[in-house]
């Protein structure tokens, strides 16, 4: 899989000064045909991020996810098709190779309490968000 790192974006100094890194560094953009890239969503309550992809023809255990504190990658293959011996490929509109999706959290997730399930081609990662320290007064003796 041939991997393009688009230009900087005009945020990025910004964007990196502010949140400690740049969202658009992450985005990386095979040319068309080359690739397979699977879509993502990625939905936040006050509880949990769940993180959808449509990754179909793509098993378990083809698939890789990890969590450190913010920052979920996603990462796996879809592999060719091999033709039975005599036939030949006439039409494809089809992608195979790998993919990885970087995703930065604003809550660290507790990795503890991540689930993931695979149903029809559809990933569902669900990521509960850590439960954050309350500050207390502490008085002195």
């Amino acid at each position: 899989m041939t991997l393009i790192k688009t230009e900087t974006h005009p945020l990025s100094p910004a964007l990196r000064s502010l949140f400690g890194f740049d969202p658009f560094e992450e985005i990386r953009l095979a040319p068309k045909g080359t690739s397979f890239s699977p879509a993502f969503e990625v939905h936040e309550s006050d509880s949990q991020y769940t993180v959808i992809a449509d990754i179909p023809g793509v098993t378990k255990e083809e698939i890789s996810i990890k969590l450190e504190g913010t920052k979920l990658v996603i990462s796996g293959e879809r592999e060719k098709i091999s033709l039975e011996e005599g036939t030949k490929l006439k039409h494809a509109e089809r992608f195979y190779g790998t993919f990885s999706k970087t995703i930065h959290l604003k809550i660290p997730g507790d990795a503890s309490e991540v689930k993931a399930s695979l149903s029809n081609g559809v990933l569902t990662v669900t990521i509960p968000k850590k439960k954050t320290s309350v500050a207390i007064e502490i008085g002195i003796d």
